[in-house]
């Protein structure tokens, strides 16, 4: 299926293409749109979008989530503080006139939203981008707004509910490093387009009264015109034919030794997947699935693939589990945060089921696990305080996860016929990673440590583990 520009459609990647403008203009940044660049730099153009290929839609547990952008800005410096001069705006337009997109309403797979296009910018590198989120204070300028008084809302059967944003609205959020790919280059005379992967499923977290705060984890990078594609066909690897049960397929990206999930999809009932637009690099394809009848099947894992890849031919085996053996794991996990003082502390965090492979030559992974009961990859969570938290913390939880009690099946990436390695009879070994920042803080690490992981203890199957506590200090 070919990737289409479709203004409401599935997850939000936002596609930055053509060559980024230099100009004055704009509360934020010097450099604006129809100046000529300065220092005398040659010009290119930038062609900005937007897509998410969400699995939290369709009343599960959202019918729709609005998110309102009023502003997408680039900077060569990956340390540039909001505001800095060096800031590019790729989105002129927006600041009158808000986009107001619904992340998980449409039915495409590839671009939601085209928020700029071809907007001029400086010859050079960009390794920075900052998107801007609208207020609640603006709700009554967007158009056709709808989240009422509210500039971002999401929608479940049961009504409408606001999503506090933070420092999206001032500060923007950041993407830089391995989460922008590098960067990316806008030539002379050329356009660039350019994606950024908005994982809602993963971004919003309720905590236990119902508040919802967005927790973003952008990521994004430069895509060719027509937007790349890694496709697929999962498939029983005893039988050969379709997997009877879901299948939740997780696109995955190394960021400073651990796997982190860009984009996530069910595969069809044939078992193909494709996901688009994606950036140039190599990634792991990660899938887990589960038969009609709940008998688990060893999480998957292609490793190293290509932007461009067609996992079809022969389609990848999913290996299942026998008798008992086919049995999942119970594990239950807690969050807590605290802050100087031995004070509660509110945070949001994103928490992965994850497992380290080690190919016969090679680094080791640490690849995130989809679980497609939970029809999630990520699982985001809001801290609070309450009674049955520990003395001083605020807390979340507790987070049931049926993990498969079989180690992960995988394999290199090569073209046309690829090993894959069946591991259903090798003991299964997770951890559980979690990541937070400070509720509403635009996704930046404001505790020590950022990011913990505990052992929640031998997985056997039909076993119920209570982890020990991700705990965060220091959160400010």
């Amino acid at each position: 299926m070919p990737c289409r520009l479709n203004p409401r459609s599935v997850p939000v990647v936002i596609l930055l293409a053509g060559a980024l403008l230099a100009s004055c203009g704009g509360n934020r940044g010097l450099n604006g749109i129809g100046a000529t660049p300065s220092g005398g730099g040659q010009a290119g153009a930038v062609t900005l979008s937007l897509s998410d290929p969400a699995t939290c839609g369709g009343g599960a547990p959202y019918t729709a989530v609005y998110l309102t952008i009023t502003d997408v800005e680039a900077s060569p410096n990956a340390n540039a503080a909001p505001g800095d001069s060096s800031f590019v705006d790729l989105t002129p337009n927006l600041k009158s006139a808000p986009m107001q997109i619904d992340l998980v309403g449409g039915s495409s797979q590839c671009i939601l939203a085209t928020l700029a296009n071809a907007v001029q910018a400086t010859a050079q590198k960009y390794a920075q981008i900052r998107v801007f989120l609208a207020p609640d204070s603006d709700a009554g300028s967007i158009s056709a707004n709808q989240c009422g008084n509210y500039a971002n809302c999401a929608v479940t059967s049961g009504g409408t509910t606001p999503i506090a944003v933070g420092t999206a609205a001032t500060n923007g959020i950041a993407i830089t490093g391995a989460a922008l790919d590098g960067g990316f280059t806008v030539s002379s005379g050329a356009t660039a387009t350019v994606n950024v992967n908005f994982d809602i499923c993963a971004d919003l977290a309720a905590n236990a009264s119902g508040q919802l705060t967005l927790n973003p984890a952008l990521s994004a990078g430069a895509i060719n015109a027509q937007g790349d594609t890694i496709s697929g066909t999962f498939q029983d690897g005893t039988t050969h034919a379709p997997v009877t049960g879901p299948v939740l397929v997780a696109l995955e990206q190394n960021q400073s030794g651990t796997d982190r999930v860009l984009m996530q999809t069910f595969a069809a009932s044939s078992g193909s997947f494709q996901f688009c637009p994606v950036p140039a690099g190599n990634y792991e394809v990660v899938a887990g699935a589960v038969s009609s009848s709940g008998g688990q099947y060893s999480p998957t894992a292609v490793l190293q693939v290509p932007n461009g890849a067609n996992l079809s031919s022969p389609p990848v085996p999913l290996y299942a589990g026998n008798g008992t053996n086919g049995s999942p794991a119970t594990i239950s996990a807690t969050v807590t945060s605290s802050g100087s003082g031995n004070a509660p502390v509110p945070v949001a965090a994103s928490l992965t089921l994850q497992a380290k492979v080690t190919p016969s030559a090679g680094a080791t992974y640490s690849l995130a696990i989809p679980l497609p009961a939970k029809a999630a990859t990520v699982f985001p969570l809001a801290t609070a305080t309450a009674s049955t938290c520990a003395a001083g913390t605020a807390c979340a939880g507790p987070l049931t996860l049926q993990a498969p009690a079989l180690f992960v099946s995988f394999g290199q990436y090569a073209a046309g016929a690829m090993l894959i390695q069946n591991n259903t009879n090798v003991s299964a070994a997770y951890l559980l990673d979690a990541r937070a920042s400070v509720l509403a803080g635009a996704g930046q690490p404001d505790c020590t440590p950022a990011e913990v992981t505990q052992t929640p203890g031998q997985i056997s199957p039909n076993a119920n583990l209570t982890a020990p506590p991700l705990a965060f200090t220091g959160c400010q």
